[in-house]
């Protein structure tokens, strides 16, 4: 017997000597199945949320074009909470720059320098002018990169609007393939006559 259960089709003889032969039936998928689906999605995302809550990890989106390679625009990173002096040359942190080049803005740079007095921060464009106290405020340090995950919250528009952009062409998308396939497996499936 096959594994999946599917049996080949049987001929038994009927009264009056006519064969009825009887046809393996796959069940389409039914409402328990997307039922049960999205219900692992929504357990999943919420048990993601939880970790991130108790491993005191915050998401932020990187906006500028300063890091290529390192973190690019649209990267999604994932960051703790970081002294300055836990610092390291090479991690990836997230601040606002201490004044008077504070604009109210939010910079990813890497760190390019440490010594006992702070760290010295830098990006594509060259080091930084400022430098980061060791007494002053924590930074976030990405302990996560995930390139592009990002994008849909970058924009001007509403995170509805961002995120709605890209999922609803990829979703009729997928509708018209499934569709696609559903006809070609009824084409194929031949008909025997009672």
């Amino acid at each position: 017997m096959d594994p999946t259960g599917w049996r080949p089709a049987e001929r038994r003889p009927s009264v009056g000597g006519v064969e009825i032969s009887t046809v393996p039936h796959r069940r389409a998928a039914s409402a328990r199945g997307w039922l049960v689906a999205g219900g692992l999605v929504i357990v999943v995302a919420v048990v993601l949320l939880g970790v991130q809550a108790l491993l005191g990890v915050q998401p932020s989106v990187v906006a500028g074009h300063d890091l290529a390679g390192k973190a690019d625009r649209g990267t999604l990173l994932l960051s703790t909470q970081a002294a300055v002096g836990q610092l390291r040359v090479g991690d990836v942190i997230t601040f606002r720059p201490p004044a008077p080049y504070d604009r109210g803005v939010r910079v990813t740079r890497e760190v390019e320098a440490r010594d006992l007095l702070g760290a010295l921060t830098a990006s594509d464009a060259g080091v930084d002018p400022w430098q980061l106290p060791t007494s002053g405020p924590d930074v976030e340090r990405a302990v996560v990169r995930v390139a592009y995950l990002g994008y849909p919250f970058l924009g001007s528009g509403s995170l509805l609007e961002r995120v709605l952009l890209p999922v609803v062409p990829v979703m009729v998308i997928a509708a018209a393939v499934l569709i696609a396939a559903g006809r070609t497996r009824r084409r194929r499936t031949p008909r025997r006559a009672a």
